[in-house]
Order: C-alpha cells, then sequence, then structure tokens
C-alpha cells in the first residue's frame, strides 16, 4: 500500500467513526472517465442550474467541484459517492449490487420472471416505474349499453408505484450488496430495500403505515438530487403520499413491514378491490 492509499484510508476510517453518510464518501476507485457528461449536463439543464451555460467551457471535475461533489484528501480530490449515484451510468461497478430486480410471480406459479434494471439511480428509480407502468398498470374498463369505456381508475397507481421505489433507493444502504426488489403478484407490488426502518421508529408506527422520520438521513446528498430531478418529495413525506395516492383511486392502503433486526423494509401496494377478478 502506498502512503497515498494509506492516507485516504485513514481519512475514509475517520469519516466512518464520525458517522459521516456513505453517499459522501471519497471514492478511491473513480475517475473523471466514469462520470457521465450527458447525465451531467442533462441534470443542469432540467434544475435551470447556472453553470449549464459554461457546461462546454469548463471540465466535469469543475462542475462536480462546483455542485460540492469532490472531497480532498491529502491535496488529492476523489469523487464522491452520490456523484456516482447520480452522474455514473454504471454505478453497480462502484456501489456493490446497485440495481433494481423486478420478478414477476404468476399466479400459482413460485417461479419468478426477472428483469434487471441497471444504470444511474435516477435512471433506475424511472426505469423500474416505467417497466412497471408499460407492463403491469392498467385502468378500469366498463361497458355501458353502446361501449366500452375507460375510467380513472387503475390497478396500481403509478404515482404510489414510484414513490415506493424512489424511497427504497433514497433509504437504500449501499454497502449492503442488496439491490431493490420489486415482486409482483397478482394482487399487489411489493418493494423491498435494505435495511429496514430507523430502529427509533416503533412497530406501530410501521404497522400504522403513516409517517416515518428517521433519526438522520442515510443518503442526504442523494435526496437532495432526487427532489430536485423530481423523484422524491423529501424527507418523511414520501408515505403520507403513496397511502393518499391509494386513496384517492378507492385502493387499500399500502402495508409497511420491517423484521426485528431491520435488516430490511417492504412496502406492499395492494391491487385496486375491482381488478381482483
Amino acid at each position: 500500500m502506498t502512503s497515498q492509499e494509506g492516507s485516504m484510508e485513514a481519512a475514509l476510517y475517520y469519516d466512518m467513526v464520525n458517522h459521516i453518510p456513505y453517499d459522501v464518501y471519497p471514492n478511491s476507485e473513480a475517475t473523471e472517465d466514469d462520470i457521465s457528461e450527458r447525465l451531467l449536463f442533462e441534470y443542469l439543464r432540467k434544475t435551470n442550474n447556472i453553470l449549464f451555460e459554461q457546461a462546454g467551457k469548463i471540465g466535469v471535475m469543475d462542475i462536480l467541484d462546483n455542485l460540492q461533489l469532490l472531497t480532498t484528501v491529502y491535496g488529492r480530490k476523489y469523487i464522491q459517492n452520490v456523484a456516482l449515484m447520480v452522474f455514473c451510468e454504471h454505478a453497480d461497478r462502484f456501489l456493490p449490487k446497485t440495481w433494481a430486480e423486478i420478478k414477476t410471480f404468476p399466479e400459482g406459479n413460485r417461479r419468478a420472471k426477472k428483469v434487471v434494471v441497471k444504470g444511474s439511480v435516477p435512471a433506475m428509480i424511472s426505469g423500474a416505474a416505467g417497466w412497471i407502468r408499460e407492463n403491469v398498470i392498467r385502468k378500469k374498463d366498463v361497458e355501458t349499453d353502446f361501449q366500452i369505456e375507460t375510467t380513472g381508475t387503475v390497478n396500481y397507481p403509478d404515482e404510489a408505484v414510484e414513490e415506493a421505489i424512489a424511497n427504497a433507493f433514497y433509504h437504500r444502504d449501499y454497502r449492503s450488496g442488496q439491490p431493490v426488489s420489486i415482486e409482483i403478484e397478482p394482487n399487489r407490488i411489493r418493494v423491498v430495500s435494505f435495511p429496514g426502518i430507523d430502529s427509533v421508529i416503533s412497530y406501530k408506527a410501521v404497522e400504522e403505515g403513516v409517517r416515518f422520520v428517521p433519526k438522520y438521513a442515510r443518503n442526504k446528498r442523494l435526496g437532495e438530487f432526487l427532489k430536485e430531478l423530481n423523484l422524491a418529495r423529501g424527507i418523511g413525506v414520501g408515505v403520507p403520499i403513496i397511502q393518499q395516492v391509494l386513496r384517492d383511486n378507492g385502493s387499500p392502503r399500502a402495508v409497511f413491514k420491517t423484521d426485528d433486526d431491520r435488516k430490511a423494509v417492504s412496502v406492499e401496494i395492494p391491487i385496486h378491490p375491482d381488478f381482483l377478478s
């Protein structure tokens, strides 16, 4: 190990013992080539960032530095993990098993059909939600005397599904080595993420599924980027949004579950009763 690598490890250890969120950890393996200019410029454009006007004049590292996505360790600048989460098209190369697995269980068959969605975190949220929108979500048809009409009722509200997926990626421990799992059964969609809900939140609060406010934000910077990209609403509001959207659709409430050790958390979005047949 070189002295520089040793210094880097020492700095990371310091961050870890001082509870620095993992999303702002400096990544010693990432280079400028791992940052997608397309994703970076698209973010600047969507958020009306003043840096967009300078994007063609300054380099990627300068933009990251302006966005406070670099950490200096003993004179050398390292790319933070959150930059890889948001602006790297192969985030799983640096963050173990950072992808979404969509598993479809046909009725009466426990052998799942699996689709894996990879990319940056925003791309995975949009991609997984988009796949479900195209392949799972259906509107209710009503037969009248003259024609078949489509109502506003759906089997699963799109906004509730996307919010559940975004929450899973936002609260995920990116060191866990466990992908976000989306299980589609004949009568429910289940989104599972690791780890579970903060232990300071009681089982009663989990079962009520009203609002969870963790003691600290595990991926605060990631949450800020997702909010700017309209993929998340903010701390503590995801659960109320899911329940409200389901209520507006006439669907049963979502069910939240966690285990004794708080190793995982799942949200089950039940199908609208009109689609059970």
